[in-house]
């Protein structure tokens, strides 16, 4: 009996051990994997489409930021308006249609209209007679037959309708009649509005039938070809900013600044806010960019080229930022280290770092997935 209680007691004895060893085993090996590295398969890197590589030598520019709108200069809006009162008969555009200039907008409709030709009309005709008349007295006048008061007269009379003839003449240009037309007796009830200008209609603020009045804008048109920034920047740094200066920008809230200008105007007056306004030309044509948008953008100062990795392959954890460097290769499997990374320098795009690491290869992407907590990593493959 005591032999068989002695075997029971030694065969627990080692099966602790054996537990206690196992259990001390598994915590090293945890402890190792939590703070040393992370494998991931070659069916890991490409589902996921990791990428592994060396840090590359970017540009790093120095800039200012600013802010701003979308803004065309005053030349480039036109306000379409009508020279005389009447009913809108036909609107032939809406808002966002491209017209050419001279392109008919609308159709103005009123029975003054028709009164003005005619006032033009017969001022013509009064015209050529006074002429001959004025003419021919003239003559007699060198004659000494008649008079110089009869003269003056008949000078007086023409010079006036010729006058009243050539101001009906430039207000039926003005409404786009032809006074040809009006004297070979083709006369018209109403006038085309015509667009000042090559643009995008941008407001239609009459309705077909609605008396319009000649104090109503009846629509907007806007030119994009010259649109450019209207920029602030603050007082402090108005003095690094100079014509010429390349701008990076995006629309407000966008992290990308896709886009790119140049500075052409630096204003010289600083606003009760402390800022001064610039003006730039983007570098193309951004028909995707609205009037009045606003954008946020970077003032290029100077450029540096550093090395530097991917925003992508760093991650912040706490007050440090880590990268995940490759320490072993095998069978198309990598082993990666989590090593703490100093910024030197940031842009939209890459994170400058020391030059000690330009011949080591990093994951490039995807290391926020896969760092989940400070001193540990997301992921393993054993």
């Amino acid at each position: 009996m005591k032999k068989i209680s002695y075997i029971i007691i030694v065969g627990i004895f080692f099966a602790c051990n054996n537990d206690a060893k196992n259990n001390t085993d598994q915590h090293l090996d945890k402890d190792h994997s939590h703070h040393e590295t992370i494998v991931l398969n070659a069916k890991q890197l490409s589902v996921n489409e990791y990428e592994i590589g060396k840090p590359s030598f970017e540009s790093f520019g120095k800039g200012i930021k600013t802010t701003g709108i979308v803004d065309l200069p005053p030349s480039n809006r036109h306000i379409v308006s009508n020279y005389l009162p009447g009913y809108a008969k036909k609107i032939n555009v809406i808002v966002g249609d491209h017209v050419k200039k001279g392109q008919v907008l609308a159709i103005i409709e009123d029975p003054a209209i028709l009164e003005l030709q005619e006032k033009y009309a017969k001022a013509e005709s009064k015209r050529e007679y006074l002429e001959q008349e004025y003419q021919r007295r003239s003559k007699l006048f060198d004659e000494k037959i008649v008079s110089k008061k009869d003269f003056l007269e008949a000078k007086s009379d023409f010079k006036s309708i010729e006058a009243e003839a050539n101001s009906l003449k430039e207000q039926l240009l003005l409404i786009n009649l032809s006074p040809k037309r009006v004297l070979d007796g083709k006369l018209s009830r109403n006038y085309p509005i015509h667009a000042p200008a090559n643009g995008i209609i941008s407001s239609v603020n009459i309705t077909t039938g609605e008396w319009v009045g000649n104090n109503k804008p009846l629509l907007s048109i806007v030119d994009p070809e010259h649109i450019h920034l209207e920029l602030q920047v603050f007082e402090q740094d108005i003095k690094d900013v100079k014509p010429g200066q390349q701008i990076n920008f995006g629309l407000h809230g966008n992290v990308e600044r896709p886009f790119k200008a140049h500075i052409y105007l630096v204003g010289a007056e600083v606003k009760s806010d402390r800022r001064v306004i610039v003006h730039a030309h983007p570098d193309s044509l951004l028909t995707n960019l609205t009037i009045g948008a606003y954008v946020d953008g970077i003032i290029k100062l100077t450029a540096d080229t550093l090395l530097a990795l991917p925003n992508t392959a760093v991650t912040t954890l706490g007050e440090k930022t880590y990268a995940l460097r490759v320490v072993d290769s095998k069978n198309g499997g990598f082993h990666f280290e989590k090593i703490p990374i100093q910024i030197i320098r940031q842009n939209d795009e890459f994170v400058a770092i020391d030059q000690k690491w330009k011949t080591d290869e990093f994951l490039l992407n995807g290391v926020f997935d896969l760092v989940k907590d400070e001193g540990s990593f997301g992921g393993h493959s054993h």
